[in-house]
């Protein structure tokens, strides 16, 4: 019988066993030891609502991993100091990863390959997270796209791997310095199970009215973003799934077309984020540095805390607070409110996103909000200008979303969501901030001088 030498296994945002492309690879060859290692100091980009999902994700991955023999071992420190004990506690000689796209992801794959080279160990690092990386989708010319639809036409064109599992052998590990997974709530149920079931869900049941009916802010999509966050399914499965549905459904297939799509929308932003790390830092057209924003906290604090007196804005910000997430029409809408209505920078709003979100991703949270305030790439121009009142009619016309997160106007006709107020709606509501009409001319007027300064040099 062939003797497997021992490897270890870094999970990262790929915190499940199956169609694990590294964890595959590294199986067919050792015994593996699988760990998770916890920052030392937790960012003040994160918070509670995607920490405590993580937690829950990694608790759901050590049962998975104990019903096949083994443990996950979970350590607390930097990335090298965790592995180079692991290394050397072990003896293992190979290690195996899932890369990242941000530069964080990034700088600690480089920091750890160093490592693994000074002391002998192999590397086994694969693309997972996405079905293709920036470097498979090029223009003619192999240069990066910076534009959705043409990017989209060479993605989709593209063939896609198929889920793959290789059954895993554990090597059990007496190691004492680990560290337990926190027992706190999450608002959501974490782990491939859960996942997968949320998948099952969507596509038994709102698959079929997803074109059409995404945008509206009652409408139930997928509810996969935190679990593709971190990987507790993977790419591959949820591609395969959908299309396989829009091959065989022929009344789907439209509706499937649509999801992909935002599956490509994911990829492209981290594609961009992966030729540009500069992004978490500035804007992505240099037409649109130094803009003279706004330092208003007071206008700011109320809307983090859903009192700008604009339902809509208001109702989104409570979803957030509620349930750590938020629709995706309404991020947009509450992401121009406060860039183009509050002329507040979107590095606030990007910043505030991503402490409260259970599926805050860097490259998608970046490019969402720079798309909004009109700085991205394939941005909205800056000039388009998102009605608060007119996107209620739109996309919550009868105002179930309002009254749902807002229930101090649960008595007030949906028709005055629509139109501009200048008072109350309802006693323990506030008026409105701000008159939307008047900001709007002062957007325009802040960005033509802008311009107008940048022509000159100034």
């Amino acid at each position: 019988m062939e003797t497997l030498n021992l490897g270890i296994h870094l999970f990262r945002r790929d915190l499940r066993l199956e169609d694990n492309t590294a964890l595959n690879l590294l199986a067919e060859q050792h015994l593996v030891i699988p760990i998770y290692i916890l920052p030392p100091t937790t960012s003040s980009w994160t918070g509670p609502n995607r920490q405590n999902f993580l937690y829950s994700c990694l608790t759901s991955l050590d049962e998975d991993i104990q019903e096949r023999g083994g443990k996950l071992y979970i350590l607390k420190g930097t990335a090298t100091e965790c592995i180079k004990a692991v290394l050397n506690k072990t003896g293992a000689k190979c290690l195996s990863f899932n890369r990242d796209y941000d530069p964080h992801g990034r700088q600690t794959e480089d920091e750890i390959k160093l490592l693994c080279a000074n002391m002998g160990v192999s590397v086994i690092h694969s693309k997972d997270r996405v079905l293709h990386e920036a470097d498979e989708v090029l223009t003619k010319a192999k240069k990066p796209f910076t534009v959705f639809t043409p990017y989209y036409n060479i993605w989709q064109a593209l063939p896609k791997q198929s889920p793959k599992t290789t059954p895993v052998k554990f090597a059990g590990l007496n190691y004492t310095a680990l560290h337990p997974i926190p027992n706190t709530p999450s608002l959501v149920s974490g782990g491939s199970n859960s996942a997968h079931k949320r998948l099952t869900l969507f596509t038994n049941n709102n698959l079929l009215q997803y074109k059409g009916c995404r945008d509206m802010l009652t409408f139930s999509s997928s509810q996969l973003s935190q679990d593709m966050r971190f990987g507790t399914i993977s790419p591959r499965v949820v591609f395969s799934t959908i299309q396989s549905i829009g091959m065989a459904q022929p009344e789907t297939k439209e509706n499937a077309s649509k999801f992909i799509s935002e599956l490509a929308w994911r990829e492209f932003f981290m594609a961009l984020l992966w030729n540009n790390p500069k992004l978490i830092h500035e804007e992505f057209n240099e037409r649109f540095k130094n803009i003279p924003w706004h330092n208003n906290k007071e206008a700011l604090d109320k809307w983090k805390n859903a009192e700008t007196g604009f339902p809509i804005i208001d109702a989104a910000m409570r979803e957030l607070q509620q349930t750590g997430l938020m629709h995706n029409r309404a991020r947009m809408i509450t992401a121009m409110f406060l860039t183009k209505d509050l002329h507040i920078n979107w590095r606030e709003g990007e910043k505030w996103f991503m402490q409260n979100l259970m599926d805050g991703e860097i490259a998608s949270n970046n490019g969402g909000w720079q798309w909004s305030a009109g700085t991205g790439a394939d941005a909205a121009p800056y000039f388009r200008i998102q009605n608060p009142w007119l996107q209620t009619k739109r996309y919550d016309r009868n105002g179930e979303y309002i009254k749902k997160w807002l229930p101090e106007l649960r008595d007030v006709p949906a028709v005055k969501f629509w139109l501009p107020q200048s008072e109350k709606l309802a006693a323990s509501y506030p008026k409105p901030i701000i008159i939307h009409s008047q900001e709007k001319e002062i957007t325009l007027a802040i960005f033509k001088t802008h311009f107008q300064h940048y022509a000159k040099g100034l």
